[in-house]
């Protein structure tokens, strides 16, 4: 007989936070589309790029409050769920 849910989950609990999170980014992994693997690793490219535009000075950032300000100034009232 196969280990079950929670013998696996115990076990997986005792190793080492490294290789938990090494096990847990697998099992995500696991998980995803072709497609959905192809956007994540957009975005984290993205990210990179844009961190290291930041880093040589070539981009500013705004600050989150300011950003979400002057979202809810411009889309107030509206439902943007649907777009109306």
């Amino acid at each position: 007989m196969g280990r079950t849910h929670q013998q696996i989950l115990r076990d997986a609990m005792s190793l080492p936070i490294e290789e938990r999170l090494q096990l847990s980014q697998q099992l995500y992994a696991s998980t995803m589309t072709d497609e959905e693997r192809e956007i994540e690793e957009a975005w984290i490219a993205e990210a990179i790029r844009r961190r290291e535009e930041w880093k040589a000075g070539r981009s500013q950032t705004i600050p989150g409050e300011q950003v979400f300000r002057e979202l809810r100034a411009k889309y107030a009232g509206r439902d943007v769920r649907t777009r109306r």
